[in-house]
C-alpha cells in the first residue's frame, strides 16, 4: 500500500504563499511518501482556474511532472463536476502528468443536496467514459459533505461503467450526512478506486454543531479500524492524507439522514481545537477574515500537526501492510 499527501492538507500554506507545488512535492519527498494528489479548484489566492497549479501550459505541467518523476512519486488529480465540459480541463492536466485517476465530486447546485439533479448526472458521466477508457483515466467520485454511502454508490451502479467510474471513499465526510463514518467506510471500500483518509470530531461553533477536521488520532473516528476495513475490503493501491485542517463544515442533511441521529460515538461533541476567542469554528478555513494572530497560529498548527498526521498514517501502512503484517 502507498500513501500519499493530498494539496488541501496544506491549504492554508498555499493560500499565503507559504508553499507552492514545487514546495509541496519536495515535502511529500522529504517525509517518505509516496505520492501527491494536485486539487485544482479555484480558491483564495490560489490560481483562478486551476487551483493548486500556477498554470496549465505544455511547459509548466513538463516542470511539474519532472519533479514529480525525480522522486519517483505517483500522481492523482481532484477536481469538482460531473460533466464533460466541467471534467475535460483536469482530464487533459491528467494526461499531462500521466495521471491514472481523477477525484471529482457532484457539485449541487445552490448549495443542497437535489435528488433529482444527482439522477440528472448519470448521463452526464456516462458522456466522460470514452474519454476515460481512451486515455486509461479512471475518475472517482467522493462522497462530498451532502451523499450517504448507499446514495453514492446506487449512483455510480447506475452509471454502469465500474472499471472506469467509482468511488473516492472519504473517511470523515459520511458525517456531514449524519453516516457513522466506519459503516460508510465498509460499504464504500468495494467501490473505491482511491482514499481520503481523514480524522473528524464534532464541536460547537455558538449554538450550532459543526464537523471539525482533526489530526489523525485526534477526533472521534476510529482511524486504526478505518484502515484495516480498507486494507481488508478495498483494492486501492494508494491512501492520501486528506487532513481537512484546521477546517469546520456544516451537517448538510437532517439527523437521521444516514442512520445516526445523536451526539454519541463518532458525534459526540468535544472541545475546540482553538479558543473561540482567537477564531471561531467555521472561520478555521479562513483565518485571514478573522486576525493576524488567528492566521499566524492556525498557520503554524496546519504544519505542525500535519508532520504529527503523516507519521501516524506511515505508523498505520506499516502496521497493517508491512511483510510482517501479511505474514501474522
Amino acid at each position: 500500500m502507498k500513501i500519499g499527501l493530498e494539496t488541501e492538507s496544506c491549504h492554508l500554506l498555499f493560500q499565503h504563499g507559504r508553499m507552492n507545488i514545487f514546495g509541496f512535492i519536495e515535502f511529500t519527498a522529504k517525509f517518505g511518501l509516496d505520492g501527491v494528489q494536485i486539487n485544482i479548484i479555484p480558491d483564495y489566492n490560489l490560481h483562478p482556474r486551476w487551483g493548486a497549479l500556477q498554470g496549465a501550459s505544455t511547459e509548466y505541467l513538463s516542470r511539474v511532472k519532472a519533479a514529480i518523476d525525480q522522486h519517483n512519486l505517483y500522481c492523482e488529480i481532484a477536481t469538482r463536476g460531473s460533466t464533460l465540459n466541467e471534467l475535460a480541463p483536469a482530464l487533459r492536466i491528467a494526461r499531462a502528468l500521466g495521471v491514472g485517476l481523477v477525484r471529482s465530486y457532484l457539485w449541487f447546485p445552490h448549495g443542497r443536496f437535489d435528488v433529482d439533479f444527482m439522477a440528472s448526472q448519470i448521463s452526464e458521466v456516462r458522456r466522460v467514459v470514452p474519454f476515460l477508457k481512451k486515455h486509461q483515466i479512471r475518475l472517482a467520485f467522493e462522497n462530498h459533505e451532502f451523499e450517504t454511502s448507499a446514495e453514492l454508490i446506487k449512483f455510480i451502479s447506475l452509471v454502469g461503467q465500474p472499471e472506469w467510474v467509482g468511488l473516492l471513499c472519504d473517511t470523515g465526510n459520511s458525517m456531514m450526512a449524519w453516516e457513522e463514518p466506519l459503516s460508510a467506510i465498509r460499504a464504500m471500500a468495494p467501490h473505491a478506486f482511491g482514499v481520503h483518509f481523514k480524522d473528524h470530531s464534532v464541536i460547537r461553533d455558538g449554538d450550532e454543531s459543526v464537523v471539525c477536521g482533526m489530526p489523525l488520532g485526534r477526533g472521534n473516528i476510529d482511524i486504526d479500524k478505518a484502515f484495516r476495513i480498507l486494507v481488508e475490503n478495498s483494492t486501492v493501491p494508494h491512501i492520501n492524507l486528506g487532513m481537512c485542517y484546521p477546517y469546520c463544515a456544516t451537517f448538510k442533511r437532517e439527523p437521521g439522514t444516514g442512520g445516526s441521529s445523536d451526539f454519541a460515538g463518532a458525534f459526540a461533541i468535544t472541545h475546540p481545537p482553538f479558543p473561540p476567542n482567537l477564531v471561531r469554528p467555521m472561520g478555521y478555513y479562513y483565518p485571514h477574515d478573522t486576525s493576524e494572530e488567528a492566521l499566524l497560529t492556525l498557520l503554524e498548527c496546519q504544519q505542525k500537526d500535519l508532520e504529527h498526521s503523516i507519521a501516524v498514517l506511515t505508523k498505520l501502512r506499516d502496521k497493517y501492510c508491512s511483510p510482517q503484517a501479511r505474514n501474522r
